[in-house]
């Protein structure tokens, strides 16, 4: 555990003082040091004070992961406000969804990024905002909006600058250092932190509460997952608004003392490709994980083949133990972990081999957290070896959904109940078997079925759509299996034009399969048997069928 209170404010300090000069971020070859970052973020947390930003605010971050997130991330939190990062895959509807639900107060964003245009994205996610006034808001569609902030070159009637906020705070000559010391020192462990938007079983995301304490200490529990520290360079495409970039990336870094690299590009043409792999030669780094479907790209590409790549310590296809020798990717831990748990919570070290009999385990826990096995049905605990539901508690786990009371959220015990299906040894290694609800991981990422089979369903030529995932591993995809409706022709190709207008781009099926309502599957309760449906699809995709 930490051996000071857990917050952003003193974290920042530690890191600051411990690293001084050190590279924290790299963002497009500009390097900000440690000392540079408190700085940096002590200067905007001042400017974000001047738009009424203070403990409990609502802030939204709609940022790539680059500098300018981790900067406000850190403004934001060191003076208490609560952060709700938001996906820069979202759409309009979905944008404007988290906004209301979150009850955001103060939205810092990005004027584009991509093919996105946020200006416009807003526009369309809140059509009430046009002539609204920019310095204090009140949208009927969105109560709890006061202010949204843009960063870079565009902006709007309706939106304030960065440049606004700095010019407001030079006009306040007494707010200073000693003003945002006194706020730091009124941040508690107990405060929440940050908001974070999942996917679940249900059509809508749920917003993950965790606080100041579970985020910190969870950080300093798990720092030995990977052996990197100062000097070293890391790398990952994982994004900062999801809980693994957020911990393992962002913040994890920080307190290992190496430096973060931001990722110069994304995507999966070949030219991203390529520029990610001349980042890492350029930038010699050497901590690059990847998901398998991502390494597989990128050892595959030429820019791999064709140059020296022996400087990775980890990732890339490069598996060592804690004295550089290769491993066995096998004896590799399955750490195992969501965001209602900080992240992980059983995992060994990344460059610890398993032992022999222990492979495919997702590792231990640590003390502070516990884990039980039980009947699914009955709630019952199960013995060593059997089969059930895990269950989670400790200091790790989140305070809550946002907007549902603490019994929808725990067992009378305080057990956090995961959907995932698995079983623990007598010496505390857990084997992951599957999960137990609806939702599917496509690319590293997961995926609610019934989000996707309700918006298949809003559209007039669709009577039924049940939506599974085929494949293993780097090669699974999302499959839709669609009942058209009376008199309607089908077409994959509109089908999905239509729900990428409302879907982020990996949640749209890759492939959209035709059936007649008899052809369905059912059980003799009459629900659909999903693993049959699947049965069926494979048959016909093997058959080049549609």
């Amino acid at each position: 555990m930490p051996d000071f209170e857990p917050t952003v404010p003193e974290f920042l300090h530690r890191i600051s003082t411990d690293y001084g000069d050190t590279d924290a971020l790299v963002d497009n070859g500009q390097a900000i040091s440690y000392r540079e970052l408190e700085r940096l973020t002590a200067e905007v947390a001042l400017q974000l004070l001047t738009a009424g930003v203070s403990k409990g605010t609502r802030v939204g971050l709609l940022f790539p992961s680059d500098s300018q997130f981790a900067v406000n991330f850190l403004a934001a939190t060191r003076i208490g406000a609560l952060v709700v990062p938001i996906s820069t895959f979202s759409t309009s509807a979905e944008l404007s969804w988290v906004l209301r639900h979150a009850d955001i107060n103060v939205l810092l964003t990005q004027d584009a990024y991509l093919k996105h245009n946020y200006i416009e994205c807003i526009e369309q996610a809140i059509p009430d905002i046009a002539g609204a006034d920019r310095d204090t808001l009140f949208l009927a569609s969105h109560p709890y909006l006061r202010q949204i902030i843009v960063y870079g070159e565009q902006s709007a009637c309706w939106a304030k600058g960065s440049r606004d906020l700095a010019w407001n705070a030079q006009q306040i000559p007494h707010l200073d250092r000693a003003v945002l010391t006194a706020i730091e020192n009124e941040v508690r462990p107990s405060d929440q932190l940050v908001l974070i938007y999942t996917s679940g079983s249900t059509s809508r995301p749920k917003s993950v509460m965790h606080s100041h304490g579970s985020i910190i200490r969870h950080l300093h529990v798990t720092r030995h997952m990977f052996s990197r520290g100062p000097g070293d360079r890391y790398a990952s495409s994982q994004p900062w608004f999801w809980i693994g970039g957020l911990i393992a990336a962002l913040l994890g870094c920080l307190l290992s003392g190496c430096a973060l690299h931001c990722a110069r590009s994304s995507g999966a043409r070949s030219s991203d490709i390529a520029a990610r792999l001349r980042q890492v030669r350029e930038e010699k780094i050497n901590f690059m994980p990847a998901w398998m479907h991502e390494a597989a790209v990128l050892l595959e590409h030429p820019e791999f083949k064709s140059h020296d790549y022996s400087f990775v310590k980890f990732g890339l296809g490069r598996a060592t133990d804690s004295q550089g020798n290769p491993m066995d990717p096998s004896r590799m831990v399955n750490a195992l972990g969501m965001t209602e748990t900080a992240g992980v919570h059983s995992w060994e070290a990344l460059q610890d081999p398993l032992p022999e009999h222990r492979k495919g385990s997702s590792g231990r826990t640590r003390e502070g957290i516990e884990r039980k096995i039980v009947d699914p049905e009955s709630g019952e605990a199960l013995p060593f070896g059997e089969e059930g539901e895990i269950c989670v508690r400790g200091y790790s786990l989140m305070q809550g959904y946002y907007k549902l009371e603490r019994e929808d959220c725990f067992d009378k015990d305080g057990f956090f109940h995961t959907g995932d299906f698995g079983y623990i040894c007598e010496d505390g290694h857990l084997y992951f078997t599957g999960r137990r609800d609806e939702v599917v991981k496509v690319s590293g990422v997961n995926v609610s079925t019934v989000e996707v089979e309700q918006q298949l369903m809003a559209e007039d030529d669709v009577l039924h759509a049940y939506v599974i995932a085929i494949g293993e591993g780097a090669a699974k995809i999302l499959v839709a299996a669609v009942v058209p409706a009376a008199q309607a022709t089908p077409d994959e190709n509109r089908l999905k034009r239509r729900l990428r207008q409302h879907l982020s781009s990996y949640k749209v099926p890759k492939r959209i399969v035709f059936f007649e309502e008899r052809e369905i599957p059912l059980s003799a309760a009459a629900k659909v048997m999903k693993g049959k449906l699947r049965e069926q699809i494979e048959a016909g995709m093997d058959d080049g069928g549609q």
